[in-house]
This record gives structure tokens, sequence and C-alpha cells, in this order.
């Protein structure tokens, strides 16, 4: 198996979410993009290798800032009942819902026009949704050509808490 050497830790997603974000503000560069936060309403740990779970963030936030010219590029965390939500949201260049299966898919691109210009490898989302899936969370995407992608990262919960309760260890 590609994936043994994981560690399963509890995490505080909201800091790991904060680290990520700043590491890719300087790929922004010239670009007129914001690049925000959206903490959750709700905060609690989750469960992951905290070094993996970062190395998938940092892919899906510097794709969205490569294929974001203007606008923005947005994380947001959501709780859910046993899961934490990670929302990598941009405005940039989108992709046809047809080529979804192809994005997961090692050495494969999704072909539209002048993408070649972007490069890569067709490595980065079909390792990272590996990675996901090796530690019981997964990765799943929504777009419209033009507009937007959103990348969602779902990852296991060990327990969401209400703003003020204590942390039980």
């Amino acid at each position: 198996m590609l994936f043994r050497s994981f560690r399963e830790e509890r995490i505080d997603p909201t800091p790991l979410a904060r680290a990520c974000l700043a590491t890719v503000i300087p790929l922004v560069g010239e670009k007129p993009i914001e690049v925000r936060f959206v903490p959750p309403a709700t905060t609690g740990l989750m469960c992951g290798d905290p070094v993996r779970v970062r190395q998938i963030l940092l892919n899906l936030l510097s794709n969205a800032v490569k294929f974001t010219d203007r606008g923005s590029v947005t994380l947001e965390l959501v709780w859910g009942d046993d899961c934490v939500n990670f929302r990598v949201s941009d405005t940039g260049i989108g992709i046809d819902p047809e080529q979804f299966d192809v994005l997961f898919e090692e050495f494969r691109q999704v072909a539209s026009g002048d993408d070649r210009r972007y490069g890569g490898t067709g490595l980065g989302l079909a390792l990272s949704r590996r990675m996901a899936r090796a530690m019981g969370g997964d990765i799943a995407v929504t777009s419209c050509v033009g507009q937007q992608s959103i990348f969602t990262l779902t990852m296991p919960a060990v327990a969401p808490r209400a703003p003020g309760a204590a942390h039980a260890a």
C-alpha cells in the first residue's frame, strides 16, 4: 500500500487551515485575488495525519490560486454530524462536470483550450484523494465552467463542540 505510514491523531482543524492559507498567500503574487478564511461556527477535533491533511489542503489551495486570475480563493470549515469539511472555493476557470472523474486519475488533466499554460503532472488531486480515503475521508468537487470550483475535503471528526464548551481529551 502506498500510504502505510499514516499517524492517526486528534487535530484541531482551525489552526491547521490558517497555517495552510498563510503558506499559499505568497503564490498569489501580483494577481488581484483575495484569500479568505471562514472559520467554523463550532469547534472540535478531527482524526487524521496532520502532515497528510496539510499536504492535501496545500494542494487544493495552490490549485485554486493557480487556476484563478482574479477574484477570490476561500477556505471554509464546516462541521457535519461526524465530520469536518474543508471547502476550498475559487472564482477561477471552472471545470466541466463531465470531466470530474478525470480530475482524480493519475497523470490525467482536464482539457479545455489554453489550460496547458497552467502545467502540472496530473498527480496532485489523484494522490490527495487517495490519502484522504486512506484516512477515512474523501474529496468531492462541484464546478461551473468560467465561474468557480469548490473542492471539499471531508475528514472524520472526533467530536464537534459548541462555542465555549470545554474539550474532552
